[in-house]
């Protein structure tokens, strides 16, 4: 049986900064970045503390794990695993009252995120 340790922690560490880099230039899309700082508030109060990228890092890293993990259950386990994780983070983004601009935008490159760690884990393996 395989168990969540058998991942290559290779592919990991590699799939992950190639997550979180594409999430870097994801929201730095001018249109993108616009529309989300405008569902956020008021962009001037937008401070860039260390604290919130390293959660984001270590989270990618989990979720890049998780992922590759489910891939060896095939393709249909993973748009499973993405539609329950997309689906339950927009579930928390409406209670808080976030702007749908956000939850678009942050939406989006959730599933970025796991079309980018399905395909590089194809090319790589």
């Amino acid at each position: 049986m395989h168990t969540i340790f058998d991942v290559s922690i290779f592919f990991i560490i590699i799939i992950s900064i190639a997550n979180f880099i594409i999430g870097a230039i994801w929201y730095s899309i001018p249109v993108v970045s616009k529309a989300w700082l405008k569902g956020t508030g008021d962009a001037k109060k937008m401070k860039r503390p260390v604290v919130p990228f390293i959660v984001q890092l270590i989270a990618t890293v989990i979720f890049t794990w998780f992922i590759l993990f489910v891939l060896e259950s095939g393709y249909v386990a993973v748009g499973l695993a993405t539609v329950t994780f997309v689906l339950i983070s927009i579930a928390t983004d409406l209670f808080r009252g976030t702007h749908k601009n956000v939850i678009l935008v942050d939406t989006i490159y959730r599933v970025i995120m796991v079309v980018v760690t399905a395909v590089l884990c194809s090319i790589l393996s």
